[in-house]
């Protein structure tokens, strides 16, 4: 299947279901206030500037002071709005059926979105700039709309920069998070305005249980560096351990910030729903 293929399916099954009730009560983000976007003379906060917005809303004296295009957001814009964050990073994409999970999960959650009236965009990390598109977007692209071939770490550039979206907006980050990063500092640093979020780990079945042997050459697919070790039982149970270790330090972090933090195998799909009970439902 082709990319636009598995963003489709995603979407599709996505469009059955909705964000739980709990995150939808989150916050002023969670409150849809109205339909026509700026219709109502309240005015309520700011954001950054998009093609297509009202130029009337522009607020000029904030772009005389920061060089910034800013908008002003009236009462009846503010409404329910997700940011998809996904890892378009070359690990994202070391199998066939990784990426396809990827491309999926991606869908799936944009059609979640529209079926519970959510305004939804997805950002890409593409040279070091986040790329944004919406559902409809993607699938009218003529080319595959899903590249990894980031070689920038993710975690590194949520740090240093992260991308410019609103803070009260709910956030989803795909990804397989097997970055060097301190997931603490990740999981602060995105929630630190309150916003929920939720983190969807997406690994392959040799991600989670390696089943090569013999000498075997591992590179790193960022970097392209590269070791030879002996694929056997120790190599394999430290490996896990290992894995395992990361993904309770990533659980602890979200724990303390309230964030959701959820497990999807890419060949395992099947139990999709159950993996992401408790972000929709």
């Amino acid at each position: 299947m082709s990319s636009i293929d598995n963003l489709s399916a995603g979407f599709a099954a996505g469009a059955e279901r909705r964000f739980d009730s709990q995150t939808t009560s989150h916050g002023r983000w969670g409150e849809k206030l109205g339909r026509d976007a700026g219709a109502s003379l309240e005015f309520m906060d700011y954001r950054a500037y998009v093609p297509g917005d009202d130029l009337r809303h522009i607020d000029w004296n904030a772009y005389g002071r920061t060089d910034r295009l800013i908008v002003k957001r009236f009462e009846n814009e503010i409404q329910p709005h997700v940011d998809i964050l996904l890892d378009a990073s070359r690990s994202m994409a070391i199998t066939p059926q990784k990426q396809a999970a990827a491309e999926f999960l991606t869908g799936y959650f944009m059609g979640a979105a529209e079926n519970s009236r959510f305004s939804c965009q997805l950002w890409r990390l593409n040279g070091g700039v986040f790329d944004r598109s919406t559902y409809r977007q993607l699938v009218t692209e003529q080319s595959a709309p899903m590249d990894f071939d980031s070689t920038t770490s993710l975690g590194r550039t949520i740090l240093e920069s992260g991308p410019d979206w609103n803070a009260k907006t709910f956030k989803i980050i795909l990804s397989d998070f097997l970055w060097e990063e301190d997931p603490f500092a990740i999981t602060r640093r995105l929630g630190s305005s309150g916003a929920w979020v939720a983190y969807v780990q997406v690994l392959d079945k040799q991600d989670v249980h390696p089943d090569f042997s013999g000498d075997v050459r591992l590179t790193d697919s960022e970097t392209e560096e590269f070791a030879v070790r002996r694929a056997d039982t120790g190599l394999f149970k430290m490996y896990e351990q290992n894995l395992h270790r990361h993904q309770n330090q990533w659980n602890s972090a979200c724990r303390a910030v309230g964030a959701v933090w959820a497990e999807v195998v890419a060949n395992e799909l099947d139990n999709v729903y159950a993996a992401l009970s408790g972000i929709v439902s």
